[in-house]
């Protein structure tokens, strides 16, 4: 493969077209003079992805896969190379490059000198992480990288200088101390740092704890365009939680926590420490969205509310809660996410908002003491594993609107006896009811036209079926070396009532299940 296939290789079109930021990243000095020359400049796309990155990975924006391609290429080069490609860059876009986690694992030998001042010269300081860096760099007594970061001014406050000190000086790190302990009596006036400390302290025993000082101290948050606020992250110690209704004179509308794939969070809502300590959660009046994963395996969680105005409860955002017994969704509630909450163990009471129209998936499952559940008629899509391994629901009724049941929607509800489905059906995908042990009856309604694989698989109980006149494929499960599998695999004790000449009877006789006619 070419040098610039493998460069380009998993570019955008937009990208592609970009001849200055090819000439610059294949390191042609020869085509990037003569394209400066000739008054060739970025191309807009490639400025956009330059300033912004590419999103998370859960959510890439739309420079998502170029910025993806940019970081993959880094590591190819040798340190003198990627200095060359990086400061050219820098001088082309005219501002500093934005910088992420992607960028840092591409870059060849971050903590060489040269390279390290480079890194502070062309991408955007505020978004390294200077913590791990800087324990790094003392680590292993790294002074010359002192100095660098310090120019850069990453030891603007004499209280950020403190607490590096105190690091070094627990690792011993001598040199390191030294350095820092110098370059604070340099840079910082220490009488006025110690009347500024006083003036702090004395503010903050006099301090109302709802000032927004005293608020800072409790809360990770940030100010939103519209005016509102959304709290990131609870920086105290207390197990039971109170969010505040206002920071300042701007309303707290949402809970937000940064998560990588899978909903795993970046950054608890909580502290490691108080992951398995916090009993009770109480949410403000005027919250609007709750976040994906923001409660987040918060095992000892007992009691919250969710107050009425909440129009969102994002992507498992309880999951795992394990102590969590019942919880009441006000009407306001549009969208519930995909996994909500899922592992709930202990949840045995919740209820659905009307005016959801959607079950996401795995919104439920594993709670296993989960009885009854009503399924409001505003719901039409009901998706895979929606309610899996929900071993303690008796009794479903699909409403009226819902036209597909999803893979697994109901798999391994083992106490499940009584099924309704609505004449809006059409489709019930694989596994839908497998595991079901307890069906006894059930019918399926005319207009259902497909019924997956293993549907109705591991019903013991399960002796008749009404299968109607209108369905037209019934899959089997095959691979090979494995005997296929009917919808009804392993309920030994089935028998289907078909229509005569219909396809529900033909599949009965290929595959030898019992089937007798319908009456009617």
């Amino acid at each position: 493969m070419d040098q610039i296939d493998k460069l380009t290789m998993y570019w955008t079109e937009s990208a592609k077209k970009d001849r200055l930021y090819i000439a610059i990243l294949l390191n042609d000095t020869a085509e990037i003079g003569r394209l400066t020359a000739e008054g060739t400049g970025l191309s807009e796309h490639i400025r956009g992805m330059l300033r912004n990155g590419g999103g998370s990975l859960v959510n890439p924006n739309e420079y998502g896969m170029d910025w993806y391609g940019f970081c993959s290429n880094l590591s190819n080069y040798s340190p003198e190379e990627f200095i060359t490609v990086i400061r050219n860059l820098h001088t082309a876009f005219g501002e500093s490059i934005y910088f992420s986690d992607t960028v840092l694992s591409g870059v060849p030998k971050f903590y060489r000198e040269e390279v390290f001042r480079c890194v502070l010269d062309c991408f955007d300081n505020r978004k390294i992480t200077k913590k791990w860096a800087l324990r790094h760099i003392i680590d292993h007594n790294m002074i010359n990288l002192l100095e660098i970061a310090a120019e850069h001014g990453w030891f603007k406050l004499a209280k950020k200088c403190d607490e590096y000190i105190e690091y070094a000086r627990d690792k011993n790190c001598v040199e390191a101390v030294a350095w820092l302990l110098d370059y604070k009596r340099q840079a910082f006036d220490v009488t006025k740092e110690r009347e500024k400390a006083e003036k702090r302290q004395n503010a903050e025993l006099n301090a109302s704890p709802d000032s927004v000082l005293m608020l800072k101290k409790l809360w990770l948050y940030q100010k939103l365009e519209n005016g509102g606020v959304k709290i990131k992250r609870y920086k105290g110690d207390k197990t039971e939680i109170t969010v505040p209704e206002k920071i300042g004179k701007d309303t707290v509308t949402s809970l937000e926590v940064d998560i990588y794939k899978w909903g795993t969070p970046r950054k608890r809502f909580v502290s490691p420490e108080l992951k398995n300590a916090v009993t009770k959660v109480t949410l403000p009046k005027g919250l609007l969205s709750i976040g994906g994963s923001v409660f987040y395996e918060l095992t000892k969680l007992c009691d919250i509310n969710i107050p009425d105005g909440v129009l969102s409860i994002g992507d498992y955002a309880f999951i795992d809660c394990k102590m969590l017994r019942a919880l009441t969704l006000p009407d306001s509630v549009r969208e519930i996410g995909a996994g909500a909450f899922q592992g709930c163990e202990e949840l045995e009471k919740i209820n659905i908002p009307q005016g959801i129209t959607k079950i996401s998936s795995c919104t439920f499952w594993g709670c296993t003491k989960l009885k009854n559940v009503e399924i409001p008629n505003s719901v039409q899509i009901i998706e895979e594993d929606a309610f899996a391994l929900c071993k303690s629901i008796e009794s479903v009724t699909i409403p009226m609107g819902v036209a597909d049941i999803g893979k697994n929607a109901f798999v391994r509800c083992e106490r499940l006896t009584h099924v309704e489905l609505p004449d809006t059906v059409e489709k019930i995908c694989s596994g839908a009811f497998n595991g079901c042990s307890s069906l006894k009856e059930i019918v399926i309604p005319e207009g259902v036209r497909e019924i997956g694989d293993v549907a109705f698989g591991h019903c013991a109980a399960l002796e008749r079926i009404v299968l109607p006149a209108s369905l037209k494929k019934a899959k089997n499960y095959t691979q090979k070396a494995i005997t296929p599998k009917t919808i009804f695999d392993n309920s030994p004790n089935v028998t289907a009532v078909v229509t005569p000449k219909s396809y529900a009877e033909k599949y009965c006789k290929r595959n030898n299940i019992s089937f007798v006619y319908n009456e009617n």
